[in-house]
């Protein structure tokens, strides 16, 4: 065999090698970038089937996780964001869920028993299936939400509002004929705001400073831009005492931010971060 030959056959031999060897590393390349990505917040691996009771998971990130036959139990979730989370077949037994926005949220399965749902955004939720013995849903946000036997519970939602439209109307002029056509109105649904109501802003009371022991009276709040204050009358051992407590919204729920005896509102409105703006003192009866 020449030389000639001998070289080209190396070469050849050679490129074949080399495409085989790469074709192995795209491959295992590939192979790689296809592996989902598991998150970890604490010590809980955010991931289906999941232990962690116990866990401290508040104002968590936790959007769309699947979580489908998670072990949640006494987990503490306040104020996370858990919208359209799966969390099907779930244990949460004793969670806190407190002010959480829960919006779409599968609960299909789960067992919540004793669990705190005070303040939650449950709007578009899913309990059918569900176990709630016990389970705490003052001041919570139902709206379009599924009950644990499939039926709707609409007890938040606002009505729809028409929003501001101008109708106009195009006349068209033809030999013998005249054409009118209305424009098209449409409407929108309103957002929906944190309720000033005497349950969700109550709620928001007992998520920030816990239930007052005695006899507890929740007057009707007062709200001014974005802000709510309320008097709350607790008799305990024969003595009656009054609070005054400010709050905030934060997308449809409240958010405690100070609290003190009654006599002491204008100095409880100076006291928040930030201040209450003076605008809306008055109407929040701060003076």
């Amino acid at each position: 065999m020449s030389s000639r030959r001998l070289v080209a056959l190396g070469v050849a031999l050679a490129l074949v090698l080399a495409a085989c060897g790469g074709g192995s590393d795209s491959s295992n390349k590939s192979k790689d970038s296809g592996k989902a990505k598991i998150r970890t917040i604490g010590d809980c691996v955010i991931k289906p089937g999941t232990s962690c009771p116990g866990a401290d998971l508040r104002f968590s990130d936790l959007e769309k996780a699947n979580l489908v036959g998670a072990d949640l139990t006494g987990a503490d979730l306040s104020g996370a964001d858990m919208s359209r989370a799966n969390l099907t077949d779930a244990t949460l037994v004793g969670a806190v869920i407190v002010n959480a926005d829960a919006r779409g949220v599968s609960f299909r399965g789960a067992n919540m028993k004793n669990t705190n749902l005070t303040g939650a955004n449950l709007t578009d939720a899913d309990f059918r299936g569900a176990t709630l013995a016990d389970a705490n849903l003052l001041g919570a946000i139902l709206c379009r939400t599924i009950r644990t036997d499939g039926t709707i519970d609409n007890t938040s939602c606002l009505g729809p509002t028409s929003s501001t439209t101008t109708t106009t109307t195009t006349t068209t002029t033809r030999p013998g004929a005249t054409t009118t056509k209305p424009a098209a109105t449409t409407t929108t649904a309103a957002p929906v705001p944190a309720a000033c109501s005497t349950d969700a802003v109550y709620g928001a009371y007992v998520a920030k400073w816990s239930t007052p022991p005695g006899s507890v009276l929740p007057a009707t709040p007062l709200c001014s831009g974005g802000y709510a204050s309320q008097i709350i009358s607790v008799t305990y051992g024969g003595v009656t005492s009054e609070s005054f407590s400010v709050f905030k919204a934060r997308g449809t729920v409240w958010l405690g931010l100070a609290t003190d005896i009654a006599a002491d509102a204008e100095q409880t409105c100076a006291n928040t971060t930030p201040p209450v703006p003076t605008a809306d003192r008055v109407a929040l009866g701060c003076s």
